[in-house]
């Protein structure tokens, strides 16, 4: 009798799924199920184990992706010869994202990921996704189609939802995303890091008080979750750091977008930004620099500072994340918190690849950049890009 069909002894306190996936794997790299061997439905495993079926569908979903299993539709599941090289994967790019504020973003990002992929022997294959925005929280049979026929090995998200998420958990490949959620092959920006820098940039500046621009909705940051988002890491940090440098803060000085829940592709978020400042700025009193968190609320910034004739950094000091890609003009000096899109490209390439390997994730972290302090100038903005307030 094989061995697969033997009763296992389940160890207490660790999950039953862990234990028939070690199992299972142990079997396969052994040599003593072998390639092209057909495994029991999973109604059969599940009796033969006295489990659910589910938890032994779980079980074996992270070795389809590692390629130890295959799945046929309607057929069942057989032993794969895994192969030795990472020699193809998918971009997913939301169609969306190229129409939006973040189009520049998106678009940067998949440039960066097939640079790196053809420089490493991986053949790159986009994946565009112009569905209605309904159909892209449901599961996409023809990327389905493509991965059970290995035409691709792996799946990378340059940006990542709840709802893409949602299914992208049930790919039989490896898979990874860049974005804000908290999920163990997942790329974010250290917003740890990120909230260090910003209050340094104002100490640095010899500043001790801060406002600060948010392009997230702020009820999203007081969602009741055992999870925090990424926003949320950095206002606490943040506040934990202005406490310890001394700098003041006010709870009128932090402003963020309108809305309820996440970014909404649709949002103008230059005219978010240039109302936020004014609001900020017609308050009795007014911070003497500012953090802008991110560059899609930065050009309504700059265009309401200019429209007041604000003399930078004379009057306020600003400093503004972005990804390096992005060309934040803007006629007056500031700092900027800068992402570098080659190394976010690199750590999702590196998540694939790991789990391709059989090797166990975490998620991954890349720190942002602040740049040089700027050189200080007492001209006016206006004055400086030629246009005369009086004509």
């Amino acid at each position: 009798m094989s061995k697969l069909t033997q009763n296992l002894d389940f160890t207490p306190y660790w999950p039953v799924q862990d234990q028939i996936r070690k199992h299972v794997r142990q079997l396969v790299e052994a040599g003593e199920l072998e390639p092209g061997e057909r495994l029991p439905s999973t109604q059969k495993l599940a009796k033969l184990w006295d489990v659910d079926g589910q938890t032994v569908h779980l079980a074996l979903v992270p070795l389809v992706r590692e390629g130890l299993l295959t799945r046929v539709n309607r057929v069942g599941t057989f032993v794969r010869r895994k192969e030795s090289k990472l020699t193809c994967a998918g971009i997913y790019v939301n169609g969306d994202k190229f129409a939006s504020h973040e189009g520049p973003i998106a678009n940067a990002l998949v440039v960066e990921l097939q640079k790196l992929m053809w420089e490493q022997g991986i053949e790159p294959d986009i994946w565009m996704d112009s569905r209605p925005a309904p159909l892209r929280g449901q599961h996409w049979p023809a990327l389905e189609q493509a991965i059970a026929a290995r035409r691709m090995q792996a799946l990378i998200f340059p940006e990542e939802s709840p709802a893409i998420l949602n299914w992208a958990a049930r790919l039989a490949a490896p898979f990874a995303a860049f974005g804000s959620g908290s999920i163990p092959n997942g790329v974010n920006i250290d917003m740890r890091r990120m909230a260090e820098l910003s209050v340094r940039s104002v100490v640095e500046q010899d500043c001790r008080s801060v406002g600060v621009i948010c392009a997230f909705p702020q009820a999203s940051l007081q969602r009741s979750s055992s999870v925090e988002n990424d926003y949320a890491i950095f206002f606490r940090h943040f506040e934990l750091e202005t406490r310890k440098a001394g700098v003041e803060t006010r709870p009128s000085w932090m402003l963020f977008a309108k809305g309820s829940g996440d970014l909404d592709p649709g949002v103008d978020f230059d005219r978010f930004g240039y109302q936020l400042f004014h609001q900020l700025w017609s308050q009795d009193v007014r911070p003497r620099s500012l953090i802008v968190m991110d560059n899609v609320m930065a050009h309504g910034v700059i265009k309401a500072v200019l429209e007041r004739q604000i003399r930078v950094p004379d009057e306020l000091k600003i400093t503004a994340s972005k990804l390096a890609c992005v060309n934040l003009f803007a006629p007056m000096p500031m700092r900027h918190l800068v992402i570098d899109e080659s190394l976010v490209a690199q750590a999702l390439l590196q998540q694939v690849q790991k789990q391709f390997n059989g090797e166990s994730c975490e998620r991954r972290l890349v720190a942002p950049v602040l740049s040089p302090l700027p050189t200080s100038s007492s001209a006016s903005p206006l004055q400086e890009i030629g246009h005369d307030p009086s004509a």
